[in-house]
């Protein structure tokens, strides 16, 4: 933010340049509030179960979608030819990135959360968003979900090498499953 106060002053028209960049001040201020309000666990925790539960709400959603044609609301069979999901965003094929936006900090969450008891409840939910991401047809956001994941579980330091092996040939089988059973990702990932 000081270099960008700085390149306003040295810059050749003042005037410009100081009412975008004084602007940027709203994001130091957001990164205190965040910093300040996630010290807190309690709040931290709520903000991450609110958006576990939406997100899981759009990920039922894509499932429903990919299986109707529409989802909850009716929309996604009459737009891009019934093939792209689109989910509660109506006309904008973008839900892959919504939900790739989410999963790995959702899942590094419940990781928390759930420490050791439950991990097998993670891994299968790890293979949901995957699923839901690649059903969308989305091909960058699939890529990137799955490269995510991947890292995800290869810098996991809980996990044995067997368990991470495990993981991946797993998920990699699933995809393989999914994608031969559909005659839309074959055309679209293939």
């Amino acid at each position: 933010y000081a270099y960008l106060i700085f390149n306003s002053f040295i810059s050749i028209d003042y005037s410009e340049g100081i009412l975008r960049n004084f602007g940027f001040l709203r994001i130091i201020i957001l990164f205190v509030a965040i910093n300040y309000f996630f010290q807190d666990q309690t709040f931290f925790k709520k903000v991450f179960k609110f958006w576990s539960v939406v997100i899981l709400i759009v990920l039922i959603d894509v499932f429903i979608e990919s299986f109707t044609g529409t989802n909850t609301l009716g929309f996604g069979n009459d737009i891009y030819g019934g093939d792209r999901i689109v989910s509660f965003f109506k006309d904008e094929p973008i839900v892959g990135g919504y939900l790739n936006g989410f999963y790995l900090i959702i899942i590094g969450f419940l990781f928390n959360e759930l420490k050791n008891n439950k991990n097998y409840l993670i891994f299968v939910l790890s293979a949901i968003f995957i699923i839901s991401i690649l059903l969308t047809g989305e091909r960058s956001n699939t890529i990137k979900a799955i490269l995510g994941i991947s890292t995800f579980f290869l810098l996991y330091k809980n996990l044995d090498i067997k368990k991470k092996l495990i993981i991946i040939l797993t998920m990699i089988v699933i995809i393989f499953i999914t994608v031969s059973n559909s005659i839309f990702l074959k055309k679209r990932i293939i």
